[in-house]
């Protein structure tokens, strides 16, 4: 099988992904909570034009502003995903994902530099909504709304995690890209300031990259998000439900 388009297994506990290794034979890394990050870019924060500052909360976050992506949500690399038949299209922001190999709590910075496992890439998928602070469970949590993979990469692998370029290309044709350097928190400061109020379990996947995107993908288009360092992660929306192949459904 061409490496460039191996895929997650699906092991046998429900819901549950195993990441393979690059390049290694090894067993893959079950994937445990998928977190997900808002407000986490600089170039996110400026496109809300001062809402931040606006009541109830006047001033941005502090803190991170976390949600997940339930395990309906995880999807293999190269999967067909089938939208809600309300769903016209969805936002796709490319993310780097950081993967753990261990518990981490009430750590620093560089504490969680040595627990971080290695890095994949995932698309966080939404419907489009102004929703920046309440649970937007609806618009972020319908079925395969976060393909992950094709692989993990491991840490001593790549350079410097926080000056990576992220690209996603619908159709063939360039939708944006950015780089980790615009993020508001380095890889380490993200996973430290988590773990003050939540211990994070080896397995657990943190998507470090921005919420919003301007890349919409509608029925029938292919996607493909890439970060040089890691490989491309590729997947497609259904032309519409009545056309889905059997089988196609996360």
């Amino acid at each position: 099988m061409d490496p460039t388009h191996a895929l997650l297994a699906l092991d046998a506990a429900p819901g549950r992904l195993q990441l393979p290794y690059r390049d290694s034979q090894a067993a893959g890394v079950l994937l445990g909570s998928v977190i997900g990050l808002a407000l986490n870019e600089r170039r996110e924060l400026a496109s809300l034009d001062g809402l931040t500052n606006a009541p109830p909360y006047q001033k941005p976050a502090q803190r991170p502003v976390l949600y997940l992506k339930p395990a309906n949500t995880h999807v293999i690399s190269g999967t067909q995903i089938v939208l809600n038949p309300q769903t016209e299209a969805v936002s796709v922001a490319g993310c780097l994902g950081i993967v753990l190999g261990a518990p981490l709590a009430r750590a620093n910075a560089a504490e969680a530099a040595q627990v971080i496992l290695g890095y994949t890439i995932a698309a966080d998928l939404s419907v489009p909504h102004d929703s920046y602070y309440r649970p937007a469970i609806r618009q972020k949590c319908q079925d395969g709304f976060c393909p992950v993979g094709p692989w993990l990469s491991p840490r001593a692998s790549i350079g410097d995690p926080d000056a990576l370029d992220i690209s996603v290309e619908i159709d063939g044709v360039l939708a944006y890209r950015t780089n980790t350097a615009d993020l508001v928190r380095s890889t380490t400061v993200l996973l430290a300031e988590i773990s003050q109020f939540m211990t994070l379990q080896a397995g657990d996947l943190i998507l470090a990259g921005p919420s919003l995107s301007p890349a919409h993908a509608r029925h029938g288009a292919h996607v493909a998000v890439s970060i040089a360092a890691i490989g491309t992660l590729t997947f497609s929306i259904a032309a519409d439900a009545a056309h889905a192949e059997p089988g196609d459904r996360p």
